[in-house]
Order: C-alpha cells, then sequence, then structure tokens
C-alpha cells in the first residue's frame, strides 16, 4: 500500500498529472474470473501457484488441464523419479519427491490437487496449501482407511478442504472439444497400449510401475491407437 505525488508523467499519460497527489489500491485483480466480472475483484480466483501431489494418470491430467490456465508455477510433488519426469513433460515448473521435511513451497501454493488417494497425500496437500487456500482432494484412498488432521488445521490457515468426484456431461463435451482442437494433448499420458489378451501384464506393470507408467490401454481385436 502506497501513496504520494505524481513528479513526471509519459507521453501518452492523460489520467494523472505532475503535482497529483495519488493512492494505489493494494488488490490487483485479475479482471477476467467470475467473481471479477460481477465486479467482485475483492474475490479475485487468479490462481499463481499450485500443486498436485501424485502423478499417475489422475494427476498427470490435472498438470494437462491446470497448464491451460497459465499459473506462474505449476509444482509436481510423487514417490518416484520416473513421475516427475513425466510431469515436466506435460508442462510442471517445479518437480519435488513427496516424502520428508521440509518439502517444496510447504505453505506456500494457492491451489493443491491431491490424486493419490492416500491419507499421507491429503496431509501433504492441507501442508502445501498457503493461508486461504485450498486443497481439493481426487484421489480415492479406498474403504476403511481413516485421515487425521490437526484439528484447528482448517480454521487457523482460513483454508478450504474440498472434495471432488466424477463430473457433469457439459465438462466431458468440453474437454473433448479441447482434445479434438488439439489444446489439450493426451499423447504423453497414455503410455502404453498392450493387447486385451495380455491384461494381466497390463496390470503387473500397473501395480509395479517400472519406468514412466500413467494410462495403460487395452485393444481388442483391430482396434487402432488413433
Amino acid at each position: 500500500e502506497w501513496s504520494g505525488v505524481v513528479v513526471e508523467t509519459g507521453r501518452d499519460v492523460g489520467t494523472v498529472a505532475p503535482g497529483d497527489r495519488v493512492v494505489c489500491e493494494g488488490m490487483i485483480p485479475c479482471y477476467s474470473c467470475p467473481p471479477c466480472k460481477r465486479g467482485e475483484t475483492h474475490w479475485c480466483e487468479r490462481i499463481e501457484a499450485v500443486g498436485v501431489v501424485g502423478v499417475g494418470t489422475l494427476g498427470a491430467l490435472a498438470i494437462a488441464l491446470l497448464r491451460l490456465h497459465s499459473p506462474v508455477r505449476i509444482v509436481a510433488y510423487g514417490v518416484r523419479e520416473e513421475e516427475l519426469e513425466l510431469a515436466r513433460q506435460l508442462g510442471a515448473s517445479d518437480v519435488a519427491i513427496a516424502e520428508g521435511d521440509g518439502v517444496l513451497f510447504e505453505g506456500e501454493l494457492d491451489l493443491v490437487v491431491e490424486t493419490a488417494g492416500a491419507p499421507a497425500a491429503v496431509r501433504l496437500a492441507t501442508a502445501l496449501c498457503r493461508p486461504g487456500g485450498r486443497a481439493v482432494l481426487l484421489g480415492i484412498a479406498g474403504e476403511g482407511r481413516t485421515l487425521t488432521l490437526p484439528s484447528d488445521l482448517l480454521v487457523a490457515k482460513d483454508m478450504a478442504l474440498i472434495g471432488s468426484i466424477a463430473y457433469p456431461s457439459s465438462v466431458w463435451s468440453r474437454v473433448v472439444g479441447l482434445v479434438s482442437e488439439c489444446v489439450l494433448d493426451l499423447d504423453p499420458i497414455v503410455t502404453h497400449h498392450f493387447p486385451a489378451s495380455d491384461f494381466a501384464a497390463a496390470i503387473d506393470l500397473m501395480d509395479n510401475r517400472r519406468g514412466i507408467v500413467a494410462k495403460i490401454v487395452l485393444e481388442h481385436g483391430g482396434a487402432s491407437r488413433r
């Protein structure tokens, strides 16, 4: 926040003149998100730094889609170096192994998308969020697993924890349009093709993750890859 007196102006400036007393608004909205378009610039949804926890198929898709929104930084967190290499290929600006203390950008991210489906991944997502940030949970941990978080975490950080599953038909149509118009490239995410008869080998690869593994496609008969 600042105020002052105009000392000099450029040739094309017509809104102020030398000697004018001026003050600057502290908020810098994007003017393009839904709240800004409604005139609610104090609720600007501009996202500058995002994180994705888990780089399987879901995490890889999240990185590819987030890149379309041009955040300043996309940080991918995985448990294998091969996952991080895929994240780099898809446009992540920073990558980190999601283990241990002192995780990269802890407490600094505007939005974190959790895709791993594990209690530890959810805890990491909440730790990565800045005060006032949002963590969106997409991963499914499985029945019977419980999540423990500090009781005051969400209140103390003034953050939102959001669960999401599936999608409406309108979203499906939009994504199909992005792919058909070559705006969204999914080729790097489809890492393996198997004949349907080799489903056991495909499942073994999915379980044991050798090399870069994301989406595995089973092909029937004369099915084409295109």
